[in-house]
């Protein structure tokens, strides 16, 4: 098996390239198109988001989970308002490395969001920091970049305030144990490479985390979810590790 899915991953597109490699839809697995849409009310408050983040095609990369898909938008408002001064400061000290690290972040982030401006801006700064490129014009991007961040941050704040959580969310599984084995064999490839990340302290593994929240279904997995990423925010890998591994050891997924 040989090819390519970029970030952030989208269910259907995955769904699409396994189908095509491995031939499961004859199998009686679930063909793309059954992925859970957008539920009704979300889609419809999704529909008039004309202001950066196009919320639609953001909920389609969680899975249609708009309960994943606010917490997702809740965490880009709390850890990359200040993302844009991070990198100013980091290229005044000539620390390159950490602004390539923080531009590719905030590229998959407002990737997954739906900000696809933003995460344009974001890969702008990262190709030319890579290739040493145009770096006389990097603060003018940076700046552009830090303008159009805390304008859509701003908005984000403001449609948080009117995106009610459904009634009796969380609505999908009651529960691990309606959760099909395939999605245990999805999960355990990205436990193994958070793992192996969190041991290290690469913070690239919220990319992975991120990957895991469709995953997350049921009121038990739903929640080691969001205690992971609680941990995540506080940059806590140590208890990230532990939650990491005891949530695999629930689910009989051997990481080592």
């Amino acid at each position: 098996m040989n090819d390519l899915l970029s970030w952030p991953v989208m269910p259907r597109e995955l769904s699409a390239i396994l189908a095509e490699w491995t031939g499961w839809v004859e199998d009686g697995g679930s063909r793309p198109e059954d992925v859970p849409a957008p539920e009704a009310s979300v889609e419809a408050e999704a529909e008039d988001s004309g202001f950066g983040v196009d919320l639609l095609h953001g909920l389609r990369n969680v899975g249609g989970n708009s309960v994943t898909y606010r917490s997702v938008l809740q965490k880009f408002v709390k850890n990359y308002r200040g993302v844009c001064d991070r990198m100013e400061q980091c290229l005044a000290q000539n620390d390159l490395e950490a602004v390539q690290h923080a531009a590719h972040t905030l590229k998959g982030v407002a990737a997954l969001i739906g900000a696809r401006s933003l995460s344009l801006m974001a890969r702008e700064i990262e190709t030319r920091v890579k290739s040493a490129m145009d770096l006389e014009g990097l603060p003018e991007l940076l700046d552009r970049t830090s303008r159009e961040l805390a304008r859509l941050v701003e908005l984000v704040e403001e449609r948080l305030s009117r995106m009610a959580a459904p009634e009796g969310a969380p609505r999908e599984g009651g529960g691990e144990e309606e959760e099909s084995v395939e999605t245990v064999e999805a999960l355990a490839p990205l436990m193994r490479q958070a793992e192996a990340l969190l041991v290290t302290f690469d913070s690239s593994v919220e990319k992975v985390v991120a990957q895991m929240v469709p995953l997350a279904r049921g009121v038990a997995r739903r929640e080691r979810i969001r205690v992971l990423m609680e941990a995540l925010e506080e940059y806590d890998f140590d208890e990230c590790l532990a939650l990491l591994r005891d949530w695999a050891k629930a689910e009989n997924i051997t990481l080592d």
